[in-house]
C-alpha cells in the first residue's frame, strides 16, 4: 500500500537529517525511502524514457535518487528545505543531475521542459530569464489558490489546493504527456480522481485547442495585476469550473448516502 505523502515538515526534516550518519538505517531514513519509492521515483521513471539512453527501471532509480539525496551540497540541500514543496523542489534537482549522467548527449532539451517552468540550477553569477525559481512558484500557486478555491465545494478544497501547488512544481507541457501526468496527479491526490481532476487541469493548464489563452496558470504568470474581469475566457472557464465542480460533490454526497443506506 502507498504511504501518505510526508507532511511539508516531515519532509524537510528529512532533508535536513540526509548527510547525518546512519540516516538511512534510521526510521525517519526508513521513511524518506519509502517516500522516494511512493512519489520522486515514478516520476523520474517516466522522464527518463524520454531520455534517449538505456531504459532505467524504477529499483535502479530509486538507488539513483537516494545517492543523489545523500551525496546533496548544503546549498542545494537548503534550497529544498526552503522551498514551498520540499519534495517538489528536490525532483526537480534530481531529474536534472541524473540527466546529465545518464540522459544521450543527441536528446533535445526540448525534453527537459517539465523542469524548465520550475527551476534551473544555475552556479554562482548566472542568471537566466526563463527561469521561475522555488520563490516565484509557489506565489504562482498561492494567487491561482485564491481564484479557485473560493469556486471549489467544500469537500474538495483541500485537495485542489494541494493539486494546485503540484501542478505548478509539475506542469504539463505536451499533449501526449497529459493522460500520464492525469494518473500522477490522481495518485498523488486520489480523492480527486476521475473529472474532478480534468476540471482543475482544464483551468490551470487549459483547454483543448488554445491552452495559452486559457490557462489561468499562463495569464498569471505573465501578468502580475491580472484581473479576471479582463479575460473574458478565463471567467467563462472558471464559471464552468465552479458549476461542474458543484455538479461532482452532489455527486459525492450521493454516493455517500447511498452507502450510509445501503
Amino acid at each position: 500500500m502507498k504511504p501518505p505523502r510526508a507532511t511539508v515538515e516531515v519532509q524537510r526534516q528529512m532533508l535536513q537529517e540526509l548527510a547525518a550518519p546512519g540516516f538511512l538505517g534510521s526510521r525517519l531514513g526508513h521513511q524518506f525511502v519509502e517516500q522516494v519509492q511512493a512519489y520522486i521515483a515514478p516520476r523520474l521513471v517516466g522522464i527518463a524514457r524520454e531520455w534517449g539512453s538505456y531504459p532505467i527501471g524504477f529499483d535502479e532509480m530509486v538507488n539513483l535518487v537516494i545517492i543523489f539525496a545523500v551525496d546533496l551540497d548544503a546549498n542545494r540541500r537548503q534550497k529544498c528545505i526552503d522551498a514551498s514543496s520540499p519534495w517538489g523542489y528536490f525532483s526537480i534537482i534530481a531529474g536534472k543531475s541524473l540527466y546529465k549522467e545518464w540522459g544521450h548527449r543527441g536528446t533535445s532539451l526540448e525534453l527537459l521542459e517539465w523542469y524548465e517552468p520550475v527551476s534551473t540550477i544555475l552556479g554562482p553569477g548566472e542568471e537566466d530569464p526563463r527561469v521561475l525559481d522555488e520563490i516565484r512558484i509557489p506565489k504562482l500557486a498561492q494567487r491561482a489558490s485564491k481564484l479557485l478555491l473560493c469556486r471549489t465545494p467544500a469537500a474538495f478544497r483541500a485537495d485542489v489546493d494541494g493539486l494546485i501547488e503540484w501542478l505548478a512544481w509539475h506542469p504539463v507541457q505536451r499533449l501526449s504527456y497529459e493522460i500520464e501526468d492525469r494518473k500522477q496527479a490522481a495518485a498523488e491526490f486520489p480523492a480527486l480522481a476521475g473529472k474532478p481532476i480534468q476540471l482543475v487541469m482544464n483551468v490551470l493548464v487549459g483547454g483543448r485547442p488554445v491552452r495559452p489563452k486559457t490557462s489561468l496558470f499562463a495569464a498569471l504568470g505573465q501578468d502580475p495585476d491580472f484581473q479576471v474581469a479582463q479575460a473574458p475566457t478565463i471567467a467563462r472557464a472558471l464559471m464552468n469550473y465552479r458549476r461542474s465542480m458543484s455538479a461532482e460533490a452532489a455527486r459525492l454526497t450521493t454516493r455517500e448516502l447511498e452507502g450510509v443506506t445501503a
